[in-house]
């Protein structure tokens, strides 16, 4: 199942695949039993496609929203950031001389960051999202191009989880390790 959720033009593809090989067969050897089945088939991917894209998986949340907040720390922006976080968002690292928590926290300690370091680029490295009874956890190992330090590997534990009124936001972020540097 999530082959066809997660992976819908994969999906989709071999479906239509399959379904233009009977088509192609019923024309060649004129069997019209093999024809409506290749047309029954490309129904069944054109359907398989649009159920899709309508039903979003916990993985594709979690996914959407940590690639927001990693493009928004790229960015420096604190809007967009506001809106991707809960508002009792947990930092686990939070820089020392930072003492707000929630998204003023998250907030102060990117504009600390970008105070203190200009990053250039992300490349994420790894992405593991493991759902959970209630929330979805994502492990993500990033390489950060950072002027004056160079490319900056680091991993991250962030876990994203719906609010009483079912938007997804992040809920922790939480830093493992970075440069080799162990936090845990």
């Amino acid at each position: 199942m999530r082959l066809l959720l997660e992976h819908h033009w994969l999906a989709s593809s071999m479906v239509a695949s399959i379904a233009l090989a009977l088509s192609w067969k019923g024309f060649r050897e004129e069997k019209r039993e093999y024809v409506w089945l290749g047309l029954a088939g490309l129904v069944l991917a054109i359907l398989v496609f649009l159920t899709s894209i309508i039903i979003t998986t916990p993985t594709e949340h979690a996914d959407e929203l940590v690639t927001a907040l990693v493009k928004s720390v790229e960015e420096n922006n604190s809007e967009t950031l506001a809106l991707i976080l809960d508002p009792n968002v947990e930092i686990v690292d939070q820089w020392k001389n930072i003492e707000t928590e929630g998204i003023s926290g998250a907030i102060d300690g990117m504009n600390e960051f970008h105070k203190r370091h200009k990053l250039r680029f992300n490349i994420s490295t790894r992405f593991i999202a493991v759902e959970r009874e209630s929330d979805v956890r994502v492990d993500i190992s990033m390489l950060s191009r950072v002027s004056g330090i160079g490319t900056v590997p680091s991993r991250w534990r962030i876990i994203v989880a719906p609010n009483a009124e079912g938007i997804w936001r992040i809920v922790s972020i939480d830093v493992l390790e970075i440069l080799g540097r162990s936090y845990r």
